[in-house]
């Protein structure tokens, strides 16, 4: 009986031996593959984006909040990544998410209502709103 006590004994401190190196080698890094979701909170006002540009890396899921203070609605996608908010537009006054996984490379403007020339990025409602996944 007492050799059964000291076997259980030596098998319990063998677990919590190696759980302690397993969590010492997850939290140094060495399992680290630098993916995260990445969270950002982008305010819509006099037709600004502000921030105007987000980084993420690839292999991340990116998660952006938006708060619409401007009385119109705004639109905006990420057709590569099938990425939108709820109904394609953010509503006056309001908040929306849009959350996607950045599986590769990409770069540009999102907002998709720059007015009546949304092209033109020097008038007052050219609407500029980068994503940039590196």
């Amino acid at each position: 009986m007492l050799m059964k006590s000291g076997n259980q004994l030596i098998i319990a401190s063998i677990i919590v031996a190696v759980s302690f190196i397993a969590f010492a080698w997850i939290l140094s890094g060495a399992n680290d593959n630098k993916s995260a979701t990445k969270v950002f909170d982008v305010t819509l006002e006099n037709n600004r984006y502000t921030p105007s540009k987000i980084t993420a890396n690839v292999g991340d899921t990116v998660i952006i909040n938006f708060t619409n203070k401007d009385s119109v609605a705004h639109g905006i996608a990420i057709p590569e990544f099938n990425a939108t908010v709820p109904n394609g537009h953010i509503p006056p006054n309001g908040t929306a998410q849009m959350k996607f996984y950045a599986d590769r490379p990409f770069k540009s403007d999102t907002a998709i209502c720059g007015g009546a020339k949304p092209s033109d990025k020097s008038d007052d409602h050219g609407e500029e709103f980068i994503v940039e996944i590196i």
